[in-house]
């Protein structure tokens, strides 16, 4: 079991690091503002810099179970989502993972998934989940990661078994904003079928690749366009 401690800091504001007060939650290194709102975007009081960037990357570990009733498949999968969010308090060096209890108190990003029909977090003594922060470039980045299993639907045609062939997208967006707003962006430094292990799925050959170019694109139902990652 993981406790937050929640005590005061007080920093001094020479030789690059913030000031805090005693209104401010802090754990390890970090300092949540007490007028810290995690309702509101990191940039949404400074539109200039364009739509919020969230990195995403991801690698499919394995495939439980193809149905053929429902046309589901049941996937489980380990997910990096990451983006800065400069409100945080910490000096110029901190680096390091933190108590993945304190994403409860930041704002996040609001992950749609498409044609998602059931998700649930894997855990065994604690959730398999982890959070990290970093000063990178004079930012604060937040890199949240965790470890679902999904069940998603994929209409695989059947009409040409046992040969058939057939392309499933697991899609990702915002489920509030729309690309002016929030940028999904691949990160590329996870390749998605690296640790998946081919030998258990005997059925099929399998290949994983991130979506590229339009599909990464998605027009709404009020002609907004959306930004997808997956």
């Amino acid at each position: 079991m993981k406790f937050v401690l929640l005590i005061s800091l007080v920093i001094a504001s020479a030789g690059g690091e913030e000031s805090t007060n005693s209104n401010d939650f802090c754990s390890s290194f970090v300092c949540i503002p007490s007028n810290y709102n995690k309702m509101d975007m990191p940039n949404s009081d400074d539109n200039d810099k364009g739509p919020l960037k969230v990195s995403m990357s991801m690698f499919l570990l394995d495939i439980y179970k193809i149905n053929y009733e429902d046309f589901t498949m049941d996937l489980n999968v380990f997910m990096k989502f990451s983006w800065i969010d400069n409100r945080l308090i910490t000096n110029d060096t901190s680096n390091g993972d933190v108590d993945v209890n304190l994403i409860r108190k930041l704002w996040v990003p609001d992950i749609y998934i498409y044609d998602l029909k059931n998700l649930w977090t894997r855990r065994t003594i604690t959730p398999e989940e982890g959070l990290n922060i970093k000063s990178e470039d004079g930012n604060k980045r937040l890199t949240y990661i965790f470890e679902p299993e999904l069940v998603v639907v994929c209409p695989i045609d059947y009409s040409e078994f046992p040969f058939h062939s057939h392309t499933c997208s697991l899609q990702i967006t915002s489920f509030s904003r729309t690309s002016d707003k929030m940028e999904f962006v691949t990160d590329h430094s996870w390749v998605p079928g690296h640790a998946l292990d081919k030998n258990k799925i005997r059925d099929y050959n399998v290949n994983v690749s991130y979506l590229i170019g339009e599909q990464t694109k998605r027009k709404g139902w009020t002609g907004k366009d959306w930004s997808v990652v997956g």
